[in-house]
């Protein structure tokens, strides 16, 4: 009875090990099956002479044209490797102009964005900027920056005086033709900072940036004075100081026409820190200039219908352009307690802390409204005043 079980228990076992080795096989046979299959609608079923075209590539490569007329495969034209990467740029890689560049950046109450976020690193590996001015508006924040490229300015005497137009104030001493503004807070590849300059590239007239702003009509129409905060696409009126490219020479002529404004609208109206709204003002003033330039050689007033919005503005707004805000850890401070905007982060809608950030977001969008209406107006004006005085000359 015993050698019966034993018996019958050696042939379980050999029955088992031979369902598990023709499992092992099917299982195999499935795999390679299965491989070889995607392989065949992958590789062979195009067209199997392919795979011989491919062969005969490595092995006769002065014959190959006659191969692919053969089998009536078109030819694919020699494309750089570059822009098969998704990752490097969306746009073809254009070469880059000669002309050096300056860049303009104010050091006021975040220094650590300076100090630590990318900004400076991406500039200074830039093969076309050679001078970065770090102004040093506040001697709180003040600190050196160590590199030969930069030029550590102290500028609290100015900033006193000048608030944020100093930026253009110490932009005339820039050594190079073309300028660069950016805040401290902005973030960007070297990509980024070529495609901005290659567009710039293509018309010095203009002021070009990646953030753009349009009125809305009149001062009387909408909310904040007609101000928008929507980013804008191309031909734009406004460029923003965040980040954008201009001539050296502009920044001369901002301080030429401030008097237009100075008074009534920057000292006893201003809201914010001195001279808040300086990017409207210099975009203005660059489509005064560059659209009196052209129109003169067209011989055609320049601020025809200049309210009703059917002027063609040359600034250029590339609000494409990959660019990012860097960490609100860097600030020092919460929730954009210190931003000219204000700022909603780290706030609920139930503190009164949200609802003094939104009223003063507001106070800021009315203002730069106001300042908008103000400056294209009395621009328009002094034009008209000149064609007028040239009118009794002639």
């Amino acid at each position: 009875l015993v050698e019966r079980k034993v018996s019958k228990k050696v042939k379980f076992d050999v029955v088992a090990k031979i369902l598990k080795t023709a499992s092992s096989v099917v299982f195999t046979a499935w795999v390679i099956t299965s491989t070889v299959t995607m392989w065949y609608f992958c590789c062979w079923a195009d067209d199997v002479p392919r795979l011989e075209l491919i062969r005969f590539q490595h092995q006769h490569q002065q014959t190959l044209q006659n191969h692919v007329e053969k089998f009536h495969l078109p030819e694919i034209p020699s494309v750089p490797p570059l822009l098969f990467s998704q990752f490097v740029s969306k746009h073809i890689p254009l070469p880059l102009p000669y002309n050096k560049i300056s860049v303009v950046i104010m050091n006021h109450s975040r220094p650590r964005m300076i100090r630590e976020s990318s900004l400076m690193n991406t500039l200074l590996s830039h093969p076309n900027i050679d001078e970065i001015m770090l102004l040093h508006s506040n001697p709180d924040t003040a600190f050196e920056y160590i590199h030969n490229k930069v030029i550590n300015i102290d500028a609290s005497p100015q900033n006193d005086i000048m608030g944020l137009s100093l930026r253009f104030y110490f932009c005339q001493s820039a050594k190079n033709d073309w300028v660069i503004h950016v805040d401290d807070d902005m973030e960007f590849t070297t990509d980024t900072l070529s495609e901005l300059i290659v567009e710039f590239d293509k018309n010095t007239n203009r002021i070009v940036g990646r953030f753009g702003r349009d009125l809305l009509g009149s001062s009387s129409s909408g909310m904040f004075n007609g101000y928008n905060s929507a980013n804008t696409h191309k031909e734009t009126e406004v460029i923003l100081t965040k980040f954008m490219i201009m001539q050296r020479q502009m920044c001369s002529s901002f301080f030429e026409y401030e008097h237009l404004i100075w008074d009534d609208v920057i000292l006893h109206n201003g809201e914010g820190p001195l001279w808040n709204g300086e990017d409207i003002f210099m975009s203005l003033v660059a489509n005064r200039i560059y659209s009196s330039s052209s129109s003169t050689a067209h011989n055609h007033p320049p601020y025809n219908n200049y309210h009703q919005q059917s002027t063609k503005f040359n600034n250029y707004a590339m609000d494409w352009l990959d660019v990012w805000n860097a960490p609100d850890y860097l600030k020092d401070y919460d929730a954009g307690k210190l931003d000219i905007s204000g700022g909603f982060s780290g706030y609920t809608i139930w503190d009164w802390k949200w609802w003094q950030s939104l009223l003063r977001r507001n106070r800021h969008y009315s203002y730069r409204g106001f300042l908008w209406n103000h400056a294209k107006t009395r621009l328009m004006q002094m034009e008209l005043e000149e064609e007028q005085e040239e009118e009794m000359w002639r």
